[in-house]
């Protein structure tokens, strides 16, 4: 499954996507051409794929106008460098900007603490820090977001796609983009019935365990707080810390432990 920073490396063929969404551009009217693309290439074919899976395009390869893909559309208009989507575009580089937005007053204060907060390899987070620093985005100094234009934009950017994933999960009923945006998985009897479901057993509504790294542990209490399907639920929903080696199965668009275990930590 393509989480949000996989999608931020194709923004701005996203956006052309959301251009073109009134102009009547399908597949028959050459799409892949007004993209960038030379006819409908292998990369092309691929890219509508990936996309229509995550559910930005339809199954007619037209735009899927919601709050977060309106907003990652409008990405490129938001943040004046057209390269910090591609410098975030990549896992650890992503995790760390995202642990820096959500931080909330705590201070990694070295990539030591970011890799165990964040549970990376150390020597990717060093590499990651580094590259962030170089491109502006952190500051060097101290581990937090740089004061130049685009990082500040970026950091506005993606708390507002946070704020659009808690919404579009309460008006759809869908809390897909809040699992590709702050990345966590599904455990607990809830995991245990939807990956070990076999025909005839019964399905109901079981204890969940949303598993995650600390640093992103205060965006899901949030989400306990302010999204109606996880405050409604009649089990009960917890927060827990995320394993060192469990697999992740997506089912229906959500992440669920591929080996679930039913007992809270």
């Amino acid at each position: 499954m393509t989480l949000l920073y996989d999608l931020l490396r194709s923004v701005s063929k996203i956006e052309l996507f959301y251009k073109l969404r009134g102009s009547g551009a399908g597949p028959r009217r050459f799409t892949s051409e007004r993209i960038g693309h030379t006819g409908r290439t292998t990369a092309y074919k691929e890219l509508r794929r990936t996309l229509i899976r995550d559910g930005v395009l339809s199954k007619e390869g037209v735009f899927v106008e919601n709050g977060p893909n309106v907003w990652l559309a409008r990405l490129p208009e938001r943040v004046q460098d057209p390269r910090v989507a591609v410098y975030v575009g990549r896992r650890i580089p992503y995790l760390i900007f995202l642990a820096l937005v959500l931080k909330e007053g705590k201070d990694f204060e070295s990539p030591y603490r970011l890799a165990r907060g964040l549970r990376t390899p150390l020597t990717s987070t060093y590499a990651a820090v580094r590259l962030l620093i170089k491109r502006g985005l952190i500051e060097q100094a101290r581990l937090e977001i740089a004061e130049m234009k685009s990082a500040k934009q970026l950091q506005q950017w993606l708390n507002r796609y946070l704020d659009l994933t808690i919404e579009h999960a309460n008006l759809k009923h869908d809390s897909s983009s809040m699992f590709k945006a702050v990345p966590a998985y599904i455990d607990g009897l809830e995991a245990l019935q939807r990956v070990k479901y076999e025909a005839g057993m019964p399905i109901g509504p079981s204890p969940m365990i949303i598993r995650t790294c600390e640093a992103f542990r205060p965006f899901w209490m949030r989400a306990l707080d302010e999204v109606d399907e996880l405050k409604e639920r009649s089990r009960m929903v917890s927060i827990g810390p995320s394993g060192t080696n469990n697999e992740i199965v997506w089912i229906s668009g959500l992440p669920y432990a591929s080996k679930p275990n039913p007992n809270p930590d």
